[in-house]
């Protein structure tokens, strides 16, 4: 399957995901739903970091895989279509994994992974405020821009330790729905 098609059905099965165990956040206006994405990138910084520091290969991979959720959720909440978003060369015909071989095998950025995410956090977290201040920014644009960003070093930094984005994604959606209250229900 295509990089395109699976980030399609990504963000297909995370709406579905979020309308039956996360009602709780989406019934709040987009403002604060978008906040509580930022928040979510802003606890990963941090994750990141001590992952990185500790050299703990495990919690690292747990908060890839988080991240990558908050991505494709929050792409939602924009109507986002990630998979426009990604490099035209080739995407038509790669997988995700090798797309984040590709992206990988480019030339690399500057700065640490958990740095680039921490600066794109921020930066998401400045569109934020902005909104709150009623200032003169476009928040919008930034926001999709630093998700597209966050989604492109995410799937990046996954080819480089080779995690399968895909199955990790997979595995931890089902954890969650495992655990949720919700299940009482059904």
């Amino acid at each position: 399957m295509t990089a395109i098609q699976t980030l399609l059905d990504l963000q297909r099965a995370q709406l579905r995901h979020d309308e039956a165990y996360h009602q709780d956040i989406l019934v709040l206006d987009t403002a604060r739903r978008v906040k509580h994405m930022t928040l979510h990138n802003a606890k990963y910084s941090g994750r990141f970091i001590a992952a990185e520091e500790d050299g703990d290969a495990q919690l690292f991979a747990a908060t890839l895989t988080d991240a990558f959720v908050i991505a494709l959720a929050t792409a939602n909440i924009f109507a986002q279509n990630l998979s426009k978003t990604l490099p035209e060369d080739k995407t038509d015909s790669l997988g995700l994994v090798e797309l984040g071989q590709g992206l990988a095998n480019q030339e690399a950025p500057t700065g640490s992974f958990s740095r680039r995410y921490a600066g794109i956090a921020g930066e998401m977290a400045k569109a934020c405020e902005s909104l709150d201040h009623l200032e003169d920014y476009p928040f919008r644009s930034r926001l999709l821009k630093a998700n597209a960003e966050l989604t492109q070093i995410l799937i990046r930094e996954a080819a480089i330790r080779q995690i399968d984005i895909t199955a990790s994604y997979k595995a931890r959606i089902m954890d969650v729905e495992s655990r949720s209250a919700c299940q009482l229900f059904k």
